[in-house]
């Protein structure tokens, strides 16, 4: 719940450090330090953010026509 109160608050992109600090700071909460936390938050941002990434760009390239359509679109500008 940490984590998600904290993503309200305006950051890099990716929320890079406001994530990570609630995270770490949840963790040592709880009594977990160190590698096991760094792993673990290394762990959730992959899970969270890489899949809405790799989604993300499947929708552009599939609504866009990705890189066959750019080529297509330079040659007939020439």
């Amino acid at each position: 719940m940490l984590t998600s109160f904290l993503l309200v608050v305006p950051a890099a992109p990716g929320y890079v450090r406001t994530f990570d600090a609630a995270l770490v700071f949840a963790l040592g909460a709880v009594g977990v330090t160190g590698g096991g936390a760094l792993g673990f938050v290394l762990l959730v941002r992959f899970v969270l953010f890489v899949p809405i990434t790799v989604v993300g760009l499947v929708i552009v390239f599939a609504r866009y026509g990705g890189l066959a359509r750019s080529r297509r679109d330079r040659r007939s500008a020439r």
